[in-house]
């Protein structure tokens, strides 16, 4: 599986340290067939109402090494889109940190 860059800048040290988006704070993580992580890690997928699914075992992304810090992700290089596209510090960070009591960042 693919791991994580070695060098790792303060907003990646945020997230290993945080993990709100990869725990409770969301249900589920909706992945198009096309995405690269369908493609390279589709076996972590399952079907769910006529799509794909990460599962969310406990609360915790499937893609995850473990369910505690530091939050790594398994398979980070091909990671859904979802996830590629969420923004440390944006409302959705915000939003992900609130609901697993945490206050949002804030980021210079």
């Amino acid at each position: 599986m693919d791991a994580p860059s070695p060098a790792v800048d303060a907003d990646a040290q945020v997230c290993l340290d945080c993990g709100a988006c990869c725990r409770q704070a969301f249900h589920v993580v909706e992945v198009e067939p096309d995405d690269p992580f369908a493609v390279h890690h589709g076996a972590l997928l399952v079907a769910e109402d006529g799509r794909l699914v990460l599962p969310r075992p406990g609360g915790f992304c499937a893609a995850l090494r473990q369910p505690a810090v530091p939050f790594l992700c398994r398979c980070y290089d091909h990671r859904p889109e979802s996830c590629r596209d969420f923004p440390v510090g944006g409302e959705s960070c915000a939003l992900a940190r609130k609901r697993v009591g945490l206050a949002p960042l804030s980021l210079p």
